[in-house]
């Protein structure tokens, strides 16, 4: 929907001096409507591949299907006006551009739906366990507090740019490795550092003092995410 000096030319061929000068200004409101849907779809693209970059299993289905709806209208609409340029007076074409622009804000609100549930609950998987190992003052618990609040100002929206998107990725992936930096100690300390990694045992559900730690700190949605 870039090419508008082909409809220009199109517009130029038209006899009637009047009929030319009003197409001349539905095509100058139009055109500015379709730069800032292609701006928009453009920015909601970006968005849709940093923020899968960084959940790559979030599959963002729904936000996928309304971009390309967006896309599919804005091509056919296009063709459209280069074959007839003065459907650009018609309603429906009217009803294509309202279209593109509904299709795009869609994309952009279920894009942002997602990533906020989807960050927000490993944010919420290590909150008890930050929060644990800030009061204790354990090592490593001060930059982990850190991280924290830089993802949930992360939040609200997905990533506009590849390198914020991977601070994104990396302040996860430094939430994941956490417990194996709190310096936790014993047998508590060896179950948590093997649940994160993967590898913990149900079976030491059942020594009393993993599961006394775990009740007391409210860790068992962390654990369930963990033993997976």
């Amino acid at each position: 929907m870039s090419k508008w000096l082909e409809l220009k030319q199109k517009i130029e061929t038209i006899p009637e001096k009047e009929g030319r000068k009003n197409l001349v200004g539905k095509l100058a409101i139009y055109g500015s409507k379709t730069a800032e849907a292609r701006d928009s779809l453009a920015r909601s693209a970006q968005a849709q591949r940093c923020a899968q970059s960084v959940f790559p299993e979030g599959g963002f289905q729904r936000s996928k299907k309304q971009l390309s709806e967006a896309v599919s209208a804005a091509r056919t609409l296009h063709k459209k006006l280069v074959k007839q340029i003065e459907a650009v007076e018609k309603d429906a074409s009217e009803k294509q551009f309202l279209a593109i622009d509904e299709y795009a804000k869609a994309a952009r609100n279920s894009l942002k739906d997602q990533w906020s549930n989807l960050l927000g609950r490993k944010i919420a998987d290590f909150e008890n366990l930050v929060k644990v190992a800030s009061e204790a003052d354990l090592a490593g618990s001060k930059s982990l507090t850190e991280i924290l609040s830089r993802l949930r100002a992360q939040a609200a929206n997905p990533p506009n740019n590849g390198e914020a998107a991977k601070r994104i990725a990396a302040d996860l992936e430094s939430l994941k490795n956490s417990v194996s930096t709190l310096g936790l100690e014993g047998r508590v300390g060896e179950f948590l550092i093997a649940a994160a990694e993967g590898r913990g045992n149900p079976k030491d559900l059942g020594d009393p003092e993993i599961v006394a730690f775990i009740d007391h700190n409210n860790l068992w949605n962390l654990l369930s995410v963990k033993l997976r």
